[in-house]
């Protein structure tokens, strides 16, 4: 009788390409982060919220309850986490606020 290994099995993690063209499909079209700039849907607004989502390879960020609409890709969570802080970042209009 062969033995079982315990646990979970051991999930295999797709390369950042094939979760990238996972991701097109899934949701339709994305727009891919870059490190020098993200490009963020003309609609959105500084402060609505947020709904990201983590798929292995990759993280995905768009408007909460907006589902199949423009959806930012990141493929490192730092970028991802940088970009959700600032989003939420309050703005000060006020010079003296610096």
């Amino acid at each position: 009788m062969e033995k079982r290994k315990r646990g979970r099995p051991r999930k295999v993690r797709p390369s950042i390409g094939e979760a990238l063209a996972v991701a097109a499909d899934r949701v339709g079209p994305a727009l891919v982060e870059t490190e020098s700039s993200v490009r963020i849907p003309a609609h959105w607004r500084k402060g609505m919220l947020l709904d990201v989502r983590h798929f292995g390879a990759f993280y995905e960020v768009g408007l909460l309850h907006e589902v199949g609409r423009e959806r930012i890709v990141f493929e490192s969570g730092a970028d991802c986490q940088n970009f959700v802080s600032e989003w939420y970042t309050p703005q000060h209009h006020d010079p003296r606020a610096g």
